[in-house]
């Protein structure tokens, strides 16, 4: 989580649309492709920003608000794409999967309380997990983690 808001702190929202992005067949081959539907069409992908931590980041065009939000999906390294499946793979066994993603959306909750930072959505899908955020303007990370959660 810590890495989220490290990475999305320096994005200003602003440039969030000019933004160079890799393409998800070239340098983030398990990443959704643009175009991909979430939360029954709530959000569409438009864009992989890359990975972080646990996961991808992707630009976001939300359905209902007409706004781009920012998703972040579980996806821990050694895990395997199956269309848009993520099935454990590597050291993540079924039960060590399922237990990441119970944890993923644990932070999820904690990240809204603790960093000023608009978590629109948590969700299940494609057998892993996601959040969508707000785009946010400034995130403080020295501070982010200063209250127990």
């Amino acid at each position: 989580m810590k890495r989220l808001m490290e990475s999305v702190a320096t994005w200003a929202p602003d440039t969030m649309n000019s933004m160079p992005v890799p393409e998800a067949t070239s340098q983030n081959p398990d990443a959704l492709r643009p175009g991909t539907s979430l939360l029954g069409g709530a959000y569409t992908v438009a864009a992989v920003l890359g990975s972080c931590g646990d996961g991808f980041l992707y630009r976001c065009h939300s359905e209902a608000t007409h706004r781009v939000v920012l998703v972040q999906e579980y996806f821990p390294c050694g895990c395997m794409r199956n269309g848009h499946r993520v099935d454990a793979g590597g050291k993540w066994t079924p039960t060590r999967h399922a237990a990441g993603r119970e944890r993923f959306l644990l932070d999820a909750a904690a990240l809204g309380r603790v960093s000023g930072i608009t978590v629109f959505a948590t969700f299940e899908e494609n057998n892993t997990t996601y959040m969508a955020l707000a785009w946010p303007r400034a995130v403080s990370v020295e501070h982010a983690f200063d209250e127990p959660v």
